[in-house]
């Protein structure tokens, strides 16, 4: 039985080998250039020192800003999937037209102007002192930045999750909205960023898929 046990185990590992290969030719195949990304990128890295190792998720971009250290952190794999209530107003209202122009005959799968998806992707802005005092902002990359919420901390490298997360963004009077909105803004955190995050995103979850093939092809092989 030890011996059929091994045969069957090795049939398996061809099996999975075989699989996974016609996989790995499929996903080059289908390998596009994005140049919108690739120019938006290329904006990005005029401002940002991007960190993407290949292997992990997460990628980072660093710049200093006056006496500021910024640094931003996404994981390729963190999406905000549907609309909920924080922040998320103008998306709801994009459907909603979509919903009627779809009930006025748009054919499925039409591009309307205008009309976003609902994808993002979660990312951590930190601004940084001098005095090591920091402000953190969760936010989404989607058509435009969605900020959550900001975090102050008296102690940048603290991680104590008990801190006071600060209120929901969306509850603060809309001139203090608009002020952080422009703060981040002003540090090249804007419209254009939040495209490259969405994408690089998408394009980072692309090469790892195809690298975790790879080597788990190469491991059953």
């Amino acid at each position: 039985s030890s011996v059929r046990f091994m045969a069957s185990k090795s049939e398996s590992s061809v099996v999975l080998a075989e699989v996974l290969t016609n996989e790995i030719l499929h996903e080059t195949a289908n390998a596009e250039e994005d140049e919108d990304f690739d120019d938006v990128k290329q904006l990005v890295e005029k401002s940002f020192k991007i960190t993407d190792t290949p292997g992990f998720g997460v990628i980072t971009l660093e710049r200093t800003y006056n006496d500021e250290t910024i640094k931003v952190t996404f994981d390729c794999q963190d999406e905000v999937e549907e609309a909920d209530d924080t922040g998320y107003d103008r998306m709801e209202n994009h459907l909603r037209e979509q919903a009627e122009l779809e009930a006025q005959g748009q054919e499925d799968g039409e591009e309307v102007e205008g009309i976003p998806n609902q994808f993002g992707i979660n990312f951590e802005v930190t601004v940084t002192k001098k005095d090591n005092t920091a402000v953190v902002f969760n936010c989404v990359a989607s058509e435009n930045i969605i900020i959550q919420n900001v975090l102050y901390k008296s102690d940048a490298s603290s991680s104590d999750a008990a801190l006071y997360g600060g209120p929901r963004f969306v509850d603060l009077d809309e001139a203090v909205r608009e002020a952080f909105q422009n703060f981040l803004t002003e540090r090249k955190i804007d419209e254009d960023f939040s495209f490259y995050v969405v994408n690089a995103a998408r394009t980072k979850e692309e090469k790892e898929y195809l690298n975790w093939l790879e080597k788990i092809a190469e491991f059953v092989e």
